[in-house]
């Protein structure tokens, strides 16, 4: 009888065990999964805005080269399309109006910059473009504060997905 009961109770063990350790590799599969998946979305929050914050400064440094701006338009849609679908209103709203600082800088810098005489190398500097030359470091100085937000924001967001 007592030997009986030893077999029993060795199975049961034997059951047991087996049982905990398949919930205990489920626990850890699903763990890894949520890791990998989470490590995704950080990633792909960090991919967009870094393509954020280097569009800003593509359209900074194409004002200031006085370059064509044509390139950057098919770029900024995709950009702000993809900026609808975060869940963050916060950076949207930040991301909206430091844009739209952005787009009233670049206005009153190319105001502000001298006007080209024809074909030729010269230019024409009037008393109206140190106006315009104000108002445009004003705003840029506004842009550059609304960027330092948003930036702020966004790693804001980062650093709660890492936590995740």
């Amino acid at each position: 009888m007592l030997n009986i009961l030893s077999i029993f109770l060795s199975g049961l063990f034997g059951v047991i065990i087996a049982i905990t350790t398949w919930k205990l590799s489920l626990l850890r599969e699903r763990n890894n999964r949520n890791i990998e998946l989470n490590q995704k979305e950080y990633e792909r929050h960090e991919d967009f805005f870094i393509s954020c914050l280097a569009s800003f400064d593509k359209v900074i440094r194409y004002t200031k080269s006085n370059r064509d701006y044509s390139e950057l338009i098919s770029e900024h849609s995709i950009f702000f399309a993809r900026s609808r679908l975060f869940e963050n209103k916060a950076i949207g709203e930040k991301l909206d109006s430091a844009s739209y600082v952005l787009s009233e800088w670049t206005f009153e810098y190319k105001k502000s910059m001298p006007k080209q005489v024809g074909d030729t190398n010269y230019a024409i500097i009037s008393n109206l473009d140190s106006e315009h030359s104000e108002k445009a470091k004003e705003l840029f100085d506004k842009a550059s504060k609304e960027i330092n937000e948003l930036v702020d924001l966004m790693k804001g967001e980062l650093e709660k997905i890492s936590l995740k």
